[in-house]
């Protein structure tokens, strides 16, 4: 009955499409509504980095993955979110340098003391908010390739990305931002320039104004 269906990513739209028609399918992103002062993250090659994962804790999120992938990895991980799968990885964690913190209402803080952003996710995603929310605070990040992880990085150019469920390929990822800081600085302004162009909320706000024919 609906005259027109807002996705929140051209990977969903991707779908609806040939199901409803060019006409009544319209693509408005997901968006940040903050976005904190760009700042550079770059550490002397000798201090441990602290990575960072947010997001629910079920076996689709690829998790299981990056615990694989860490071992013999001179990187903190912290992992915030909770969820029916947090006691199987919290016991693939075991030996790892892991601190899982739980659900936490407020993730500014854990996005601002992270150095790299990972979203390992297997999908099935529409548009996760945590990897904008990443990109938003200028952290580099590694996310699986999945349609829409390509769609928000710009196929790449701002975020590196591994072939999903393949765990070989991200630990190599992971150790190639690791290992290079300059690379982990392009990345996050890459991002960071990304989120300031489309996925703002000031971009949000002008294409629903746009659809519902609203002058600003």
């Amino acid at each position: 009955m609906s005259s027109r269906l807002v996705c929140v990513s051209e990977s969903v739209g991707a779908i609806l499409r040939p199901v409803f028609g060019e006409r009544r399918v319209t693509v408005i992103p997901n968006w940040v509504s903050h976005q904190p002062q760009f700042k550079t993250r770059i550490k002397d090659s000798s201090v441990k980095l602290a990575l960072l994962y947010v997001g629910r804790l079920e076996k689709y999120k690829g998790l299981d993955l990056l615990l694989e992938a860490l071992c013999g990895v001179p990187a903190k991980l912290t992992v915030v979110g909770d969820g029916a799968y947090r006691f199987a990885l919290e016991d693939l964690a075991r030996g790892l340098d892991v601190e899982f913190v739980g659900f936490k209402r407020d993730t500014g803080p854990y996005y601002e003391a992270a150095d790299i952003f990972i979203m390992p996710s297997n999908g099935p995603e529409g548009l996760p908010m945590v990897a904008l929310e990443g990109m938003a605070h200028g952290l580099p990040c590694l996310f699986s390739d999945l349609a829409v992880h390509r769609e928000i990085t710009n196929n790449g150019r701002a975020a590196a990305l591994f072939e999903v469920g393949n765990v070989a390929d991200l630990r190599a990822k992971l150790l190639q931002l690791i290992e290079n800081p300059r690379l982990r600085e392009q990345l996050a302004f890459s991002a960071y320039r990304q989120v300031q162009a489309k996925y703002h909320v000031d971009a949000a706000r002008r294409a629903y104004l746009q659809l519902f024919e609203v002058s600003a």
